[in-house]
């Protein structure tokens, strides 16, 4: 992850929009107060913060002083943008009517961080090279979190299923979410028994041969899409190396109806986990949060959040058509919220980003993100 620029960490520090007016005044605020925006010279993620100057000279090993580089100030365009007239938009409309037939070419590389270019939609395909391998850390607590939202205590119909099975199953369920060669069995049977996963074996006769394992409640695949690959891994870098513009939020779609209470609170904290671990969500909503952990709130604290930010915000979904239930009302809730930067869905292997910008003014592009979900690719 990049360090930030003393202007981005000033920003950061009030919780301002990262504007080149909002960064003078906030570092000349630090200034006057004997501050300066600095980081921990040994974190592995730069998180700015406000100390004392004297303290930074006292201590120079401890404390990283950031570089001043001047920000990009796009949002008196953006706002002219919001507030122009339908002349103009039809205009806009019409000179970009020439593109709309070239729509599906329109893909850029998702490492790009730059901020100028005009593409309606940024279409992020995994590339299938024998690379192409999960990225999961293998560190004991996330590993420990990892098997107890795959391995969970009680059967749940419609999200888990109970069955038997040995310890090369539960290898091969669990070696897709780890580099190869990284989870070892030694590992393996500890993190399991730490999280009281790993239960007394038995034997059992099984198509005439014995079978020795355990009986254990597995999350079905469908609610445990955790894992990333190379793609996924570039789109977590973008986030991390925008973390100080962009605020980034996920919303958890509706579960089944068919489901029972317990099963739709499981299925959307299994959700939300998605959001938060594969995709790096800073905050989760839910349409229907079910008294599920780890959701921060309903769509209408969703919406108030959005009117109260004052950093960018890109909104994560798996499935937009289940909140919104026409394009109509889709497009009013781009249109009212003007915080909003970029829209993106989560495909599983895959996301496809929108710019607001450019959702504006093209109804098609907008049916089109209405009508994204995994199933279709």
């Amino acid at each position: 992850m990049r360090e930030p620029t003393q202007q981005e960490a000033a920003c950061f520090i009030y919780d301002t929009m990262p504007t080149e007016r909002n960064a003078r005044l906030a570092l000349e605020q630090l200034q006057a107060a004997g501050l300066e925006p600095v980081v921990d010279a040994e974190a592995k993620v730069p998180k700015p913060f406000a100390l004392a100057t004297v303290k930074i000279d006292k201590e120079p090993w401890r404390f990283k002083r950031l570089e001043y580089v001047a920000l990009h100030d796009d949002t008196a365009s953006e706002n002219e943008s919001d507030h122009a007239s339908d002349h103009a938009r039809d205009a806009n409309v019409s000179q970009r009517a020439g593109r709309d037939a070239h729509q599906d070419d329109r893909a850029i590389d998702i490492s790009s961080d730059d901020d100028h270019h005009h593409h309606r939609e940024i279409n992020v395909v995994a590339a299938a090279t024998s690379n192409a391998d999960p990225m999961f850390a293998p560190s004991q607590t996330l590993a420990i979190d990892l098997i107890a939202h795959i391995f969970i205590d009680n059967n749940i119909k419609g999200v888990s299923h109970y069955k038997f099975i040995d310890s090369n199953a539960v290898y091969h369920i669990l070696s897709p979410y780890f580099k190869p060669g990284t989870l070892k069995n030694g590992s393996l049977r500890s993190w399991m028994g730490r999280s009281c996963r790993w239960g007394k074996a038995k034997t059992l006769l099984h198509c005439g041969q014995t079978k020795s394992g355990r009986h254990y409640n597995i999350v079905k695949k469908e609610y445990r899409d955790f894992k990333w690959t190379p793609c996924m891994e570039e789109f977590r870098q973008r986030i991390l190396n925008m973390a100080f513009t962009h605020v980034t939020v996920g919303l958890v779609p509706n579960v089944p109806n068919s489901l029972s209470a317990a099963a739709k609170k499981k299925a959307t904290e299994l959700l939300a986990f998605r959001l938060r671990h594969k995709l790096l969500c800073q905050n989760v909503f839910a349409t229907s949060p079910s008294g599920a952990s780890g959701i921060d709130g309903n769509v209408l604290d969703l919406v108030q959040l959005l009117q109260k930010q004052h950093r960018k915000v890109r909104l994560v979904a798996i499935d937009l058509a289940d909140q919104f239930d026409s394009i109509v009302q889709l497009k009013a809730f781009l249109t009212a919220n003007s915080c909003l930067d970029e829209i993106v869905m989560d495909l599983g292997e895959q996301v496809d980003i929108y710019k607001r910008r450019d959702l504006k003014n093209d109804m098609k592009l907008v049916k089109l993100l209405h009508g994204r979900h995994p199933e279709t690719t």
